[in-house]
């Protein structure tokens, strides 16, 4: 894999996009859910195509990784506010991106994952149980302006894990 850069540990990396209804996207790297997987830099690519954004790290380092998504996307207000959309690329059905819940999602915005307590993640939501390790996501955030010329901006604040692929719609 040809990776677009590295994102450090409690570092952000991003970029304004324009591409489609994207037009900006932050990646967050928050530490590993395993205290004993040592967090260190890790290669991604960040990439969108028309109304997507796709993630990609290495899959077989630091396989407790965790990070957060800032996405902002444009559209007509005609279209309304739609749910991101999730596609892990393995073959798994694409699905809308439910709400982070508690106690998964903590006091101050704070998530509650540890890869040796799976149960830490909500029950059953291993969302590609073909990829190793846990793949997880929700949406922790979001802020909608009514903009002058009658389109919608809409910021998402998305929490994952593993490699995925959004979706707007």
């Amino acid at each position: 894999m040809l990776a677009d850069g590295t994102v450090e540990c409690d570092a952000s990396t991003g970029e304004v996009i324009n591409e489609g209804s994207v037009s900006g996207a932050t990646i967050t790297r928050l530490a590993n859910g395993d205290p004993a997987d040592p967090c260190v830099g890790l290669p991604f690519t960040l990439t969108t195509d028309g109304g997507s954004v796709t993630f990609l790290k290495p899959g077989d380092t630091q396989g407790s990784a965790q990070f957060t998504l800032a996405l902002t996307r444009n559209v007509p207000a005609s279209t309304g506010v739609l749910a991101l959309l999730v596609d892990w690329e393995d073959g798994t059905d694409e699905y809308e991106l439910p709400w982070c819940q508690p106690p998964f999602l903590g006091a101050g915005g704070t998530f509650n994952y540890d890869q040796l307590n799976p149960a830490a993640v909500p029950a059953g939501n291993d969302a590609s149980t073909i990829t190793n390790g846990i793949q997880y996501a929700c949406q922790y955030g979001i802020d909608v302006q009514l903009e002058d010329d009658g389109s919608l901006t809409i910021s998402d604040a998305v929490y994952f894990t593993g490699d995925i692929k959004f979706t707007t719609r």
